[in-house]
């Protein structure tokens, strides 16, 4: 089973797509530590394009009370993102 389910590095887009008690099953975390890194297999994952306005990011990384720092560049290198997007309309 192919789960494409579109998210930011906050997750957002799971909460609006699924029930958070859902998301383990989906995606392989929990909300609240959710993050593009070690999704489970068949999950698209895509960045927001207004991320792209910052040289450093810190999604988190799988738990409520852990991030990384990273920039754009490593961001998309990790996450094996499938494309950019834009879910943030009007951010600017």
């Amino acid at each position: 089973m192919e789960t494409d389910i579109r998210l930011d590095f906050l997750g957002r887009a799971l909460q609006k797509c699924s029930p958070p008690n859902e998301a383990v099953t989906l995606v392989g975390h929990a909300v609240g530590g959710f993050c593009p890194f070690a999704v489970n297999e068949g999950v698209a994952v895509y960045l927001d394009t207004s991320l792209k306005r910052f040289e450093i990011v810190f999604p988190a990384c799988g738990s409520s009370n852990s991030a990384i720092e990273l920039t754009i560049d490593e961001f998309e290198k990790y996450s094996g993102f499938t494309s950019w997007i834009d879910v943030c309309k009007e951010w600017d």
